[in-house]
């Protein structure tokens, strides 16, 4: 008696390996879907979405994550004022 789930063959004539989709491995066709990543909606970028359809450089993180709601100590403050000099 065996435990766990049965594993199923490449139904292609002669093939022992394992089945990924359709029945087939992967030498005999069996194709695997990979994800797309979404590029950023600001006008001619083409840096991968980090958060709401928008990259790192073009605002995905405005609402300052770091503070998450929190009212922003001093040293935040003078640091976010000494980047803009």
């Amino acid at each position: 008696m065996s435990h766990g789930a049965k594993v199923k063959t490449c139904s292609y004539k002669g093939c022992t390996n394992i089945v990924v989709r359709r029945g087939l491995c992967i030498r005999h066709g069996a194709k695997v879907k990979k994800y797309k990543k979404k590029k950023c909606s600001h006008k001619d970028c083409t840096n991968i979405v980090v958060r709401r359809g928008l990259c790192k450089r073009h605002g995905a993180y405005d609402d300052d994550v770091t503070t998450r709601g929190r009212k922003p100590s001093v040293s935040v403050i003078q640091y976010a004022m000494h980047l803009q000099f």
